[in-house]
């Protein structure tokens, strides 16, 4: 009879540890996957942050070949005024 109360004890402690030590790891997979959640929220944060900046450097890009393509419109205006006028110089002293 007290090793039947024995074995019941130890086959209690073992189911206790048992369950324990199954509540631990189903706690550490629960933070697992918070955790989980947490960095696939970051990284869809930081694919929308990518993107975004992606269309500012166009943006700029564009920006300064506009600014490029007006400097050279005005350098072209500038000299064809130049050789407009030296074109009505030379038609003078003629």
């Amino acid at each position: 009879m007290m090793a039947n109360k024995k074995a019941t004890c130890c086959r209690f402690m073992l189911m206790w540890l048992l369950a324990r030590k199954l509540f631990g790891k189903k706690l550490s997979l629960e933070q697992s996957s918070f955790s989980q959640q947490g960095m696939e929220a970051s990284i869809k944060r930081l694919l929308a942050e990518k993107e975004e900046l992606a269309m500012e450097e166009k943006a700029i890009q564009c920006a300064r070949e506009k600014a490029s393509i007006e400097a050279i419109e005005e350098k072209r205006k500038l000299y064809n005024s130049q050789i407009t006028s030296l074109s009505e110089k030379l038609s003078e002293e003629s």
